[in-house]
């Protein structure tokens, strides 16, 4: 998760803690909260402050060393992916098995957020 919240700040920018909550449905807020907190205290990575216009919304946002951080995972990312992406090109009816086995995959994760 605290990937993902980081990855959503870069880009889209400064969110308030409502809509972050937003992009994980099924988690409950404290656990958002717990991982704002983290990125916040621990690892120095995002600021948190009061809304400009209404002191009740807490508004989150990238420090520079996240930034930095979104830059090294995003690095990462393509070297993780680099083999698959040449494959794939190499053989692009393989494609469509992988677009089936997503769909499949988000399915049954949506079928397991709807029981909850």
């Amino acid at each position: 998760r605290e990937i993902l919240i980081l990855e959503l700040l870069d880009s889209e920018g400064s969110m308030s803690m409502t809509e972050l909550w937003g992009f994980f449905r099924g988690i409950a807020k404290s656990t958002i909260s717990n991982d704002i907190k983290r990125l916040r205290t621990r690892k120095k990575l995002v600021n948190k402050q009061l809304g400009e216009h209404d002191e009740r919304v807490h508004m989150v946002e990238l420090t520079e060393q996240g930034i930095a951080k979104v830059k090294e995972i995003r690095h990462q990312k393509i070297k993780i992916y680099a083999p698959l992406i040449r494959v794939l090109e190499e053989h692009p009816e393989d494609l469509s098995h992988i677009q089936n086995v997503v769909k499949l995959s988000i399915k049954g994760v949506e079928a397991e957020l709807a029981k909850n």
